[in-house]
This record gives C-alpha cells, sequence and structure tokens, in this order.
C-alpha cells in the first residue's frame, strides 16, 4: 500500500531539514523534543476526494507543515525565527512536485506561537498550511 501523504510529508520533512540551522526533523512527531529548531510534518483539516472517472480520482489534503523554536526571550526568538518563512516558501517553489509526489496548489504560511503536546505558549515559529493535489488510483 503506498502512503502518498507520507511521501509528501517526508518530502517537505527533508526541505526543512535542509534549512540552515534546523536541527531536527522526525519522520513521526514525538512526545517531546528537545532540539530546536525543529519540524513536524502531517496531514492537516479534511480532505477530499473528486471522482474524475471509474478508477481515477483527485485528493486534494492540507498538509501542515512545522517549524518551532523555543520561545524563552520573545525579540531574539522572533528574530531567529522569522527568516525561515522566507527560506522554507523558497524551498517549495524551487520543487513544487515534491520530487513528484504531488503538486503543491497553495502555501498559507503564518508566524506566531505554536503549541506542542498540549502544551500553550511554549514554542514560536511557522505553520505551513499546504495544499497538495494526489492522482490516485486502485
Amino acid at each position: 500500500m503506498s502512503d502518498c501523504v507520507g511521501d509528501a510529508c517526508s518530502a517537505l520533512q527533508a526541505k526543512a531539514l535542509a534549512l540552515s540551522g534546523v536541527k531536527a526533523a522526525p519522520a513521526k512527531p514525538p512526545e517531546a523534543m528537545h532540539q530546536f529548531p525543529f519540524a513536524v510534518c502531517y496531514p492537516y483539516q479534511p480532505g477530499s476526494l473528486e471522482l474524475v472517472s471509474y478508477g481515477l480520482g483527485t485528493w486534494i489534503q492540507t498538509i501542515r507543515l512545522e517549524l518551532h523554536g523555543m520561545r524563552v526571550n520573545l525579540p531574539q526568538d522572533v528574530a531567529l525565527m522569522t527568516p525561515y518563512g522566507q527560506a522554507m516558501l523558497e524551498a517549495i517553489m524551487d520543487d513544487p512536485t515534491l520530487g513528484g509526489v504531488t503538486e503543491v496548489l497553495e502555501v498559507r504560511p503564518a508566524f506566531g506561537v505554536l503549541s506542542w503536546n498540549g502544551q500553550e505558549n511554549v514554542h514560536i515559529g511557522w505553520a505551513f498550511d499546504i495544499d497538495a493535489k494526489f492522482n490516485l488510483t486502485p
């Protein structure tokens, strides 16, 4: 069984890990992280399936990529994390198929406070909501 969304997440994790200074991009979101900045990626919000014809469908799924920085000294942490927004957008623009896995339709970046494992206001960074299109055949 293939996992096209998982493959897209892996490609995004690899792009995030390639950014200068990113220390970790675990394949699965762990309970706790101690290396900053780090990236996590997972399917986010409901997707949609359009049945094009018998045996052929188009799946649109939002994938969330988060780049987390530690929130200790707010001015310093904001200055550290802000440049990752443009860097990640450029990495996606350089390869909008994520290595041939999908077609990126839209990216919605947001900067701010990020929670982790139920703890609010512990991290600061970027959340990228990425709409990806997958062509499915059984």
